[in-house]
């Protein structure tokens, strides 16, 4: 029996990065462009690698390097890690 491949929806990428960018880019959440633009192109990439005969595994690292391209350095979590690591407890006033 042979397994089925489940292939990923645009929406399931959407969502993956509106997710990250809430965590990660607050600033950018609303960029409803710059989801939809790269959540396309990452489904977009992961069925082009699959059809050229790529594994699943492998189409889903190129397409996320689609979809987090130049997102990976966030100021916002580099803040947040220097407060947590150098104001681990906040002292009651």
């Amino acid at each position: 029996m042979e397994k089925k491949r489940s292939i990923p929806t645009q929406s399931a990428y959407m969502r993956r990065l509106e997710s990250y960018l809430a965590d990660r880019h607050p600033g950018l959440v609303g960029a409803k462009k710059l989801i939809h633009t790269r959540s396309e192109k990452a489904m977009f990439t992961y069925l082009r690698m699959i059809e050229a005969g790529y594994s699943a595994s492998e189409a889903r690292k190129r397409a996320d390097t689609v979809l987090y391209e130049g997102l990976i350095f966030s100021k916002f979590d580099t803040v947040r890690c220097i407060l947590a690591t150098e104001f681990p407890t906040i002292p009651a006033t």
